[in-house]
């Protein structure tokens, strides 16, 4: 038996739980022009409205924010992944000028494209 039969994460299992399971939950959509305004910046607002607090002491909710919160990341998840790789450049690209490296950016989203790879959370999940 190959090694890697029988490695199939090195996290936690509450961290593989929140990592890869409780964003899919809620099966919800949302409008991405209430998520990204016209030219790809986030609306914060709408985003802020799916983060929850413990009445007990004011501290952030992860558990139920990171739920509500994985429905609007599908939501631009598909967005994103409705985009041809020109439209995507001139949408985006000045977003990633900060890195100095646009073309990186350009080549990592046909890689996405053409692999069925999505990103939730910051994290690269495979279809």
């Amino acid at each position: 038996m190959a090694l890697s039969d029988l490695v199939t994460t090195c996290l936690s299992p509450p961290v593989h739980y929140v990592i890869c399971k409780l964003g899919f939950e809620k099966k919800d959509t949302y409008d991405i022009n209430n998520i990204l305004s016209e030219n790809g910046e986030v609306c914060w607002q709408a985003v802020t409205e799916h983060v929850f607090y413990f009445e007990s002491d004011q501290s952030v909710d992860y558990i139920k924010s990171i739920r509500s919160l994985g429905p609007v990341c599908e939501s631009v998840n598909l967005h994103l992944k409705s985009l041809t790789k020109e439209q995507f450049v001139i949408q985006y690209a000045l977003w990633f000028r900060w890195t100095n490296c646009t073309e990186v950016w350009k080549c990592l989203l046909t890689i996405c494209i053409l692999t069925q790879v999505y990103c939730r959370f910051g994290f690269i999940r495979w279809e």
